[in-house]
């Protein structure tokens, strides 16, 4: 019974604090402005294909990023970047949706122009290891059946960097490829 109390009473205290300091939370958004990820996705796309870019034949990441360069300059100043949420001008910029488009058959075109498929970049990592880094597994097999080797991922055929997945693959670097550590 003492626990079951404990339990209730430290939810209530959470609960109360949590919509005591809601208030003091100031998302760094344009107050009053309302954009749903779809909506963001269709003004991208919409300006994607008047820059030339084929929609249809990408794949897109959406994803809410901060502006490095005002980041910087308020990371050091609370109340700077407090005032900078509050103005009109400086606020919206602060943060926003970004979309980056990524061509699904850049590697069709690639062995197109006449490149072998057992390609590799300038410090050798295969083209085959960037296409299963990228998780374009229609690109593996068009390589595989155009000559291309598993061998090429080394001894353990790229599995030893199997656990990485679902970590941020930006942070990782480059794709592993050779003998397991």
């Amino acid at each position: 019974m003492k626990r079951r109390l404990l339990t209730v009473a430290a939810f209530a205290t959470g609960t109360l604090l949590f919509l005591l300091l809601l208030p003091r939370f100031e998302a760094p958004q344009p107050h009053g402005l309302r954009v749903t990820r779809g909506e963001a996705r269709e003004l991208a796309d919409a300006a994607a294909r008047r820059l030339g870019i084929a929609v249809g034949d990408a794949w897109t990441v959406l994803s809410w990023e901060p502006a490095p360069i005002l980041e910087e300059q308020y990371r050091h100043d609370p109340e700077l970047r407090r005032r900078a949420v509050e103005d009109p001008a400086v606020g919206p910029r602060l943060a926003g949706l970004r979309a980056t488009y990524y061509r699904r058959n850049l590697v069709f075109d690639y062995l197109a122009a006449g490149h072998p498929a057992a390609s590799a970049d300038s410090e050798g990592t295969p083209l085959i290891a960037w296409c299963a880094y990228h998780g374009d597994l229609s690109a593996i097999r068009y390589l595989l059946s155009h000559g291309e080797s598993l061998e090429s991922f080394g001894e353990n055929f790229g599995l030893d960097g199997a656990g990485w997945s679902g970590i941020d693959p930006h942070a990782l670097g480059r794709p592993r490829v050779g003998k397991a550590e």
